[in-house]
């Protein structure tokens, strides 16, 4: 397969913005360049995927893409999912879980790249409103606006 060239610093940034917005916020589906891990490490958060994707889409060159899938996700080798790990939770909990990766990416992303995070965590932000009913969603709604 050939990858194909998203964006490069050099060329077409509005293709990249659109990929850091809506590319599958997972750790799985994409391979990263060991430098740019090592700078920016996997945070020991809860959804740690979807702190650490926009975080780290946000300090790559470059990003390029195969439209061929490659990889096959197992389910069974770990039986805990986004389900298992919510379903206990009372909604402070999962409120703060989800606060927390969303300021992950905001305090740790590309400072160029800012204006960016916000939009994406101003999305998830009005998501989350939307889904559930636990008022701090809305107060976090705001502290994103201030950011």
């Amino acid at each position: 397969p050939t990858p194909r060239l998203v964006s490069s610093a050099a060329s077409d940034v509005y293709k990249r913005q659109q990929y850091i917005l809506y590319a599958y916020p997972v750790v799985w589906n994409k391979l990263y360049r060991r430098t740019l891990v090592e700078e920016h490490p996997i945070p020991a958060v809860k959804y740690e995927d979807s702190a650490w994707t926009p975080c780290i889409l946000s300090y790559a060159s470059k990003v390029c893409y195969i439209d061929e899938p490659m990889y096959e996700y197992d389910r069974t080798i770990r039986n805990v999912t986004y389900m298992h790990t919510t379903m206990g939770k009372t909604q402070e909990e999962q409120y703060k879980d989800r606060r927390d990766y969303v300021m992950f990416f905001l305090r740790n992303g590309n400072p160029q790249k800012k204006n960016l995070l916000k939009k994406l965590a101003s999305g998830y932000a009005a998501a989350f409103v939307s889904t559930f009913s636990y008022p701090d969603f809305q107060e976090l709604k705001r502290e994103i606006e201030a950011w």
